[in-house]
């Protein structure tokens, strides 16, 4: 973002208003400018959901679940059909997981 400022500084001085003065309200005028440019995203956290993911229920392997909060309110093998089926009960972005097998040997590297 840009703003023109046309200066005419013996005329600001003429006018009584120092030069420092003409470049602070200039300043306002931009940090005003570049506030409303700012867009507000709604924060939801998803601490529930990170949590499930670490203990996820094991009748779910091999399956994308959509979650909101730690319930799962939609499953299947096609994530594309279970986003669809989480936005028609109202959740506009669900959070997507898709479940594996757990991990029975830990890597260990050397």
């Amino acid at each position: 973002m840009s703003i023109q400022l046309a200066l005419d500084v013996s005329a600001a001085t003429a006018a009584g208003m120092p030069v420092d003065g003409v470049l602070r309200e200039a300043l306002k005028l931009y940090d005003r400018k570049r506030q409303s440019a700012v867009r507000r995203v709604e924060y939801t956290s998803r601490e529930l959901e990170m949590a499930w993911t670490r203990e996820p229920d094991l009748r779910y392997i091999g399956q994308w679940v959509a979650l909101e909060g730690s319930l799962v309110v939609a499953s299947g093998t096609d994530g594309k059909a279970v986003a669809q089926s989480a936005r028609a009960q109202g959740i506009p972005i669900p959070f997507m997981f898709y479940v594996t097998e757990p991990d029975s040997h830990p890597f260990a590297g050397g």
